[in-house]
């Protein structure tokens, strides 16, 4: 769980055709450093929508992950899609 992601999750918002600049850090270049990016954004069933990440670094290790706005029966997160792959 990363509680920065939860907390950005919850508090901030994305709305479709926004683009958004932001960078990331890495953990062993900066521990304290931002590591997440993740809004809140409605999207409509049956529609195909299409993530783009540009000026991504060669080494860079992305995952994209969509989660429910419902939880579960014990209030957990309900994961729909991610591009992660689980090894």
């Amino acid at each position: 769980l990363n509680i920065q992601a939860a907390i950005d999750a919850l508090t901030k918002n994305i709305a479709v055709n926004q683009t958004v600049i932001n960078s990331l850090i890495n953990s062993e270049q900066d521990p304290l450093g931002n590591h997440v990016f993740a809004r809140k954004i409605t999207l409509q069933e049956d529609i195909q929508y299409l993530f783009n990440l540009t000026d991504v670094d060669d080494y860079a290790d992305l995952d994209l992950f969509l989660f429910s706005n419902e939880s579960n029966q014990y209030g957990e997160p309900i994961l729909l899609q991610s591009t992660q792959k689980w090894y």
